[in-house]
């Protein structure tokens, strides 16, 4: 579960995590972008939410420690209107 204050409007909110890489981030395959499934649309500016997300740890994905990336960003200003998380999982 992710709580964020978001500091911008938005009726489609985008959501994607990456695998954090040193020249490149990899989207982490079959996410459901689509924020608003996962937390209140339309987002107001200022207005605490809690953006809940379920997971699914794939038997592919291989052991190790990672940096995951998480951006949820307005879809009409992806730039300007977004946030970012980063946090680090083990998978063993």
């Amino acid at each position: 579960m992710i709580f964020q204050e978001y500091q911008f409007n938005t009726t489609k909110l985008i959501g994607q995590a990456h695998k954090a890489g040193l020249l490149q981030d990899l989207p982490l395959v079959g996410m459901d972008t689509d924020a608003c499934k996962f937390t209140k649309c339309p987002v107001v500016a200022g207005v605490q939410q809690t953006y809940s997300y379920p997971m699914e740890i794939k038997a592919e994905y291989p052991e190790g420690a990672y940096t995951v990336k998480w951006k949820l960003w307005n879809e009409n200003d992806p730039i300007v209107q977004s946030c970012c998380l980063k946090f680090n999982i083990v998978l063993i």
